[in-house]
């Protein structure tokens, strides 16, 4: 179980109040940005998508983090003394973690003042998720639900970066359920998957979608 030592700070309060020195200096802008990075996500983040992020410049998001791995390294060990990012997980030593109430703060923060990186940076997760089937396992039509879940979140990250209609054609309708197949319910049951990639294309209570004539 996740240890995020919230002591006696709310998590976000605590975050608030680091912000105004990291603003100050090369490294407090590199912790600022990995935070900013962690409301681009909804549960860990692996070593892969923050990789892809890294290696594309998004203003505001990711000019800071154009790093060596020490630094890198560095600024991860100073978010976890400041418990802004979580310990290591034993069997994750390599994935990204902090306190919920931290990963929606951020992306508030950056989808409210920096529209552009948000949409940048989901736009480079949705490729990254959406190839990821073919190169690990070669395969652009997944058989299993392991290898289905990196389309599910390519879904998530493709509407955040505002492709819906391609994202719900290419990749939920041709690769998900594979047309009229319903390949993803059908043969691997994945309802509880299916039904949360579908909740993307909503605004709220599946009754008005977040792009006009969606599924029209």
């Amino acid at each position: 179980m996740i240890d995020f030592q919230l002591d006696l700070f709310n998590p976000v309060f605590r975050s608030k109040i680091c912000i105004k020195w990291m603003k100050k200096s090369p490294r407090g802008k590199t912790m600022l940005n990995i935070l900013r990075i962690m409301g681009l996500f909804d549960r860990p983040a692996k070593p892969g998508a923050v990789k892809a992020l890294r290696e594309v410049s998004i203003k505001g998001l990711t000019d800071a983090l154009q790093i060596s791995e020490a630094d890198w390294e560095f600024a991860l060990k100073d978010l976890r003394d400041l418990k802004l990012l979580s310990k290591k997980e034993v069997d994750h030593e390599d994935h990204l973690n902090c306190h919920p109430l931290i990963r929606e703060h951020f992306a508030k923060n950056l989808q409210d003042n920096n529209p552009d990186a948000w949409k940048k940076a989901h736009e480079t997760l949705y490729e990254y998720y959406k190839g990821l089937p073919e190169k690990l396992y070669d395969k652009v039509l997944p058989d299993t639900l392991e290898e289905m879940r990196p389309l599910f979140a390519a879904v998530r990250h493709g509407c955040e970066a505002g492709k819906w209609q391609e994202t719900l054609y290419d990749v939920y309708w041709e690769r998900i359920i594979r047309k009229d197949q319903h390949y993803s319910i059908k043969k691997l049951g994945a309802f509880g998957e299916d039904l949360s990639a579908l909740a993307n294309f909503f605004e709220t209570h599946w009754s008005k979608p977040r792009y006009h004539g969606l599924f029209s």
